[in-house]
């Protein structure tokens, strides 16, 4: 079963097995997807369409963000929340540590 993950303090969150941070970067994607759609954009190398698409399972916390929230290990309603309220970090550079404990290297 995996870890949760994101809900606790980032200092004190448990460190994701591999396959998690996989799912993670499947996460990350589809929320700046979404993001981008939000703002009028359309996704990295998709259209329009894949990025109402996105945008739709991330605030309709739709299977697919359901799917990927539990491989990575996330509460799907949770992240939906965050991205609705606009407090979710946002862009991939933002989230590239997520949730990895400070001081933690992603290469390893």
């Amino acid at each position: 079963m995996p870890k949760s993950l994101g809900l606790e303090d980032a200092d004190e969150a448990p460190r994701p097995e591999p396959y998690q941070r996989l799912w993670l970067m499947v996460l990350i994607q589809l929320l700046d997807d979404a993001a981008r759609r939000r703002a009028g954009g359309k996704p990295r190398g998709g259209s329009r369409r894949d990025g109402e698409a996105a945008l739709a399972q991330v605030v309709e916390c739709g299977p697919e963000l359901r799917f990927v929230c539990l491989m990575a290990g996330l509460n799907p309603v949770w992240v939906s929340e965050k991205f609705i309220a606009g407090t979710w970090p946002g862009r991939i550079g933002k989230l590239r540590g997520f949730p990895l404990r400070r001081g933690d290297s992603e290469d390893d």
